[in-house]
């Protein structure tokens, strides 16, 4: 006779959202063990688990200019699952720079990615040979020179979960579920820093706690980060009752609450974040965070304002920091069964 026993696993903590989800939701795997009897001693064990979706299928970055006409442009590889991508502006002498492939004109993008059948964080440099933008897709795109390196994740050791990178210098700040808790029923995932050149890894969330959605600011001093702090995860799946935190990117200290309630923070220059939360009225929002600058953070002194209006809702926040006062945003509108990106300017509260 076989028993079955039914373990839910911290680590696989994650927002899933689908086109009919109305807002993002919190999905906890289980894993079933089916142990049989006449095999109980044998330490050999068979494990069988399901999955959300098709196992094998492609999902990849893609960027489009916002400034003039131009051509949508698959930026990573079409090789398994490719997502949450971030533009490096530059290397700042990083050894993994290949020396063959040096061209000014390079775009770097660092993302996360799901081949070899685990998460892992690549950079990619891309080059585009072509100066006409506006030929078709497929000619620009068999155009792209790449150079790809794996930076962390994928090689073979404990098979954790890797998200939201960014790339500081010689440094890439990310979160990782690759340490264990010790404690049932807690999350796993903390936001950690590799030095590229020499792969020493660092843990800057406080043991303990768990973090989310790493954002550095554009300077690279600060990181904010979605957490539900020492109160840990309450068992929330419709909302994850999240405040915003930042923290020194170097080590991690004057870790400090700036806003309460929000999440998936970005930052649009050094006192400046938006969030995402849902809102009285029920809507999911992008909002606003003015950091003081002569005084201490803390949720008192951090001014916020709601961005985006209700009838709509808006998550995962993009600041642009060139364009201070356009960001984009993932919407879902009423009426409609998918999801959109949409350019929100906050000068004027137009779509």
């Amino acid at each position: 006779m076989a028993t079955i026993t039914l373990f839910p696993l911290s680590l696989a903590h994650c927002k899933v959202r689908t086109p009919n989800m109305k807002s993002p939701h919190l999905i906890i795997f289980l894993v079933i063990f089916f142990i049989n009897d006449s095999i109980a001693a044998d330490p050999a064990t068979s494990i069988i688990f399901t999955t959300l979706g098709r196992s094998r299928y492609a999902f990849d970055i893609f960027s489009l200019p916002i400034d003039t006409t131009g051509t949508e442009i698959q930026l990573t590889d079409g090789n398994s699952v490719n997502f949450n991508g971030y533009f490096a502006s530059s290397f700042n002498g990083n050894p993994i720079t290949n020396p063959t492939f040096v061209n000014p004109q390079s775009t770097h993008l660092v993302y996360v990615t799901e081949r070899n059948g685990s998460s892992s964080i690549y950079l990619d440099s891309i080059y585009h040979s072509g100066v006409d933008s506006t030929r078709k897709r497929s000619v620009l795109e068999a155009e792209l020179t790449r150079y790809q390196h794996r930076l962390v994740g994928g090689s073979g050791g404990r098979i954790s979960m890797k998200d939201r990178p960014s790339l500081v210098g010689d440094f890439l700040v990310y979160v990782s579920t690759h340490e264990e808790t010790g404690v049932g029923r807690t999350s796993w995932a903390a936001v950690y820093s590799t030095q590229l050149s020499t792969k020493v890894t660092r843990r800057l969330t406080p043991q303990g706690v768990a973090d989310f959605s790493p954002a550095v600011s554009p300077s690279g001093l600060w990181t904010a980060v979605a957490s539900s702090g020492e109160k840990g995860w309450g068992g929330e799946v419709q909302e994850l009752d999240t405040d915003i935190y930042v923290f020194l990117t170097q080590d991690g200290s004057r870790r400090v609450k700036v806003v309460e309630h929000g999440g998936w923070p970005s930052w649009s220059d050094e006192s400046t974040l938006f969030f995402h939360r849902q809102s009285d009225d029920g809507w999911w929002s992008i909002y606003m965070a003015i950091l003081p600058k002569n005084k201490p953070f803390t949720v008192n002194s951090v001014t916020t304002q709601r961005v985006t209006p209700p009838g709509l809702h808006a998550f995962t926040p993009a600041a642009s920091v060139t364009k201070k006062n356009i960001i984009a945003v993932a919407t879902r509108r009423p009426g409609s069964d998918y999801r959109h990106i949409e350019l929100y300017d906050i000068r004027v509260r137009k779509q």
